[in-house]
């Protein structure tokens, strides 16, 4: 989005720029059409002949093989999906780390999208900036090109975290790239040049970026499918209140000292590290015994 921008915003304006950037959804409608329902939905919705169709389906795609007969058998299970089991000390630890650092780390992220195009629009450079003005003005190529390079980071970060996952394992990825983000956090507080803070934003998104899809690949390895979207919808809805005061609180304290925002910026990354150094388990080879198997080992 930010590269389109960069050659596009200013030669085809805003609305067409938003046009361009929206069309790709319609592959996805189109995409819909070929993915299959979840099985788990077919199965409570008493469709098993489809729910195995689906099942067979996803193995072909996945490269494997189902026995020609298997059985499926819904869960009755009144604490399927309880917040009890969620919060029970079993999970307990693992869904209130999980849930502060989406909180914390969704808020950078988020704040972040508010703050770069301030800063590089003003030329930030932490507490030698006086407070700013608030005009209106067109954004030159320049901060177009300055805005691009710094969020091309979240692309790079995305496919080096997965694989860092993948290879080193959640916990020292998780661990690694919180302390990265909190030393970029800190350097905006000295200012050097522009070209230093430049590469302190890039570092900074780099680092949160990696750490949440640290975040999201833990969530459903730490909980069974019987309390997994319980957990999904604490986490999501934790995260969707970081981000809505990250971006408010970056547009209230930019114009009254943008180092307030750094402030409010190394707060947040301290809770993520803080969640980072107290976590213990390592989901990479963790096969999760989940609920819904036990249950039925007991009938």
């Amino acid at each position: 989005v930010s590269l389109s921008a960069y050659f596009l915003l200013n030669s085809i304006g805003w609305r067409w720029f938003i046009v361009f950037n929206t069309a790709p959804i319609i592959v996805c409608f189109i995409l819909m059409r070929s993915v299959p329902e979840s099985p788990r939905y077919l199965l409570v919705s008493k469709q098993k002949k489809e729910a195995k169709q689906a099942l067979r389906t996803m193995a072909r795609w996945n490269g494997k093989e189902l026995p020609p007969k298997f059985i499926l058998q819904k869960v009755e299970d009144e604490a399927t999906g309880s917040f009890s089991v969620l919060f029970s000390p079993q999970y307990l630890k693992e869904i209130i780390l999980l849930t502060i650092t989406g909180f914390a780390e969704i808020l950078i992220l988020f704040g972040i999208i508010v703050f770069l195009p301030l800063a590089l629009y003003s030329g930030f450079c932490s507490g030698d900036l006086q407070p700013p003005t608030r005009d209106c003005v067109k954004i030159e190529q320049s901060s177009l090109k300055d805005l691009s390079v710094v969020t091309s980071s979240g692309m790079v970060a995305s496919i080096l975290g997965l694989l860092s996952a993948v290879y080193f394992g959640r916990k020292l990825t998780w661990k690694i790239s919180s302390i990265f983000g909190l030393a970029s956090v800190l350097c905006l507080f000295k200012c050097i040049n522009l070209t230093v803070t430049k590469a302190c934003l890039y570092l900074l998104k780099f680092s949160f970026i990696c750490h949440f899809i640290v975040t999201i690949t833990l969530m459903p390895e730490c909980f069974p499918t019987t309390i997994r979207s319980t957990a999904f919808s604490v986490y999501n809805s934790t995260s969707k209140l970081g981000g809505a005061i990250g971006c408010g609180l970056v547009y209230f304290l930019y114009y009254m000292n943008p180092s307030y925002v750094v402030g409010m910026f190394s707060t947040a990354a301290v809770m993520v590290v803080v969640c980072s150094m107290v976590w213990e388990k390592e989901t990479k080879d963790y096969v999760i015994a989940d609920t819904s198997t036990h249950h039925l080992e007991q009938q």
